[in-house]
């Protein structure tokens, strides 16, 4: 399980499209159109931008501590929740890794299309989630329970199977996979 310094992570940023595929949805008579109360739609495109690349021996998730492994190098030991999510291929090979939500000393609101956001645009297979609780206590909250429960469902609506959610402490890691409080889907860990 050898891994190397951590050297960034991925970026998304919102770009107005070039004028030629502003002409492409415009027709000649719109563009003689002298009425100002016209709603103007802003023509944008996501694109991602990688600021760096985590090493990773390895090559697949495996396991839980797998994760955890990743998950430390890349949050490191923040002073407030910080949730980071992994995503990966069919293979369990990673993907991506992003902070999706920074909150504060004792909470993070989230919200699950912040969350799956990365695995949308990265056609993830899966994913899987990890916050550091400040305090070190790495017990979930029932509001940790509850967020994970929402956000698998809107992971199976999806078609992304949310393999675990990690809480970090400063020694230990609770994983809400080996809890149970995840449906065994698939073949999470077990087939690779």
């Amino acid at each position: 399980m050898g891994t190397l310094p951590f050297l960034g992570s991925v970026l998304f940023c919102v770009l107005p499209l070039e004028p030629e595929g502003a002409r492409l949805m415009t027709t000649p008579r719109e563009n003689q159109t002298t009425n100002s109360s016209a709603k103007r739609i802003s023509l944008e495109r996501i694109q991602l931008l990688r600021e760096g690349r985590l090493l990773y021996a390895d090559r697949k998730v495996r396991s839980p501590a797998d994760a955890e492994v990743i998950f430390r190098r890349y949050l490191g030991r923040p002073d407030r929740e910080r949730l980071a999510v992994l995503t990966v291929n069919a293979k369990q090979e990673p993907t991506s890794l992003t902070t999706a939500h920074i909150g504060t000393f004792t909470e993070s609101v989230l919200h699950p299309r912040e969350i799956v956001k990365n695995a949308v645009l990265h056609n993830a297979q899966g994913m899987l989630l990890c916050h550091y609780h400040p305090s070190d206590d790495a017990t979930p909250s029932e509001d940790d329970i509850r967020v994970t429960e929402r956000l698998e469902k809107a992971c199976q609506v999806l078609g992304i199977e949310l393999q675990d959610h990690l809480i970090l402490g400063e020694e230990r890691c609770t994983s809400l996979y080996e809890k149970e409080v995840l449906r065994r889907r698939g073949e999470s860990f077990e087939s690779v």
